[in-house]
C-alpha cells in the first residue's frame, strides 16, 4: 500500500496550517488606524487575531494526527504483508511432504 500521495497531502496542509498560524501571529504586531476607521474594519481586525492562529493550530494538529495515522497504517501493512507471507510459506512446506 503506498501512502506518499497521502503523506504529500498531508504535508501541504502542515505547511498552510504554518502559514496561516504566522498569518495569524502577525496580526498582533501594533498597527495604527486613523481616527475615523469603520468598526467594521476593527471588528475584521480582531476577529483575524483569533480565527487565523486558531486555524493554524488546528490544521497543525490535525496534520499531525493524520501523519500518525498513515505511519501506523503502514506498519500494520508491513506486518500483515510478512505474516501472509510466512504463512504462504508454512502451507507450501506442508504440500510438499
Amino acid at each position: 500500500m503506498n501512502m506518499d500521495i497521502t503523506r504529500r497531502w498531508i504535508y501541504v496542509m502542515m505547511t498552510i496550517g504554518i502559514v496561516v498560524l504566522l498569518m495569524g501571529l502577525w496580526q498582533y504586531l501594533p498597527q495604527e488606524f486613523s481616527s475615523d476607521a469603520q468598526q467594521s474594519e476593527f471588528i475584521a481586525w480582531v476577529s483575524k487575531r483569533i480565527v487565523f492562529p486558531l486555524l493554524g493550530a488546528i490544521l497543525i494538529g490535525v496534520s499531525l494526527v493524520m501523519l500518525k495515522f498513515v505511519r501506523e497504517v503502514e506498519d500494520y501493512t508491513l506486518l500483515l504483508r510478512s505474516e501472509l507471507i510466512q504463512m504462504s510459506r508454512s502451507i507450501e512446506g506442508v504440500r510438499n511432504k
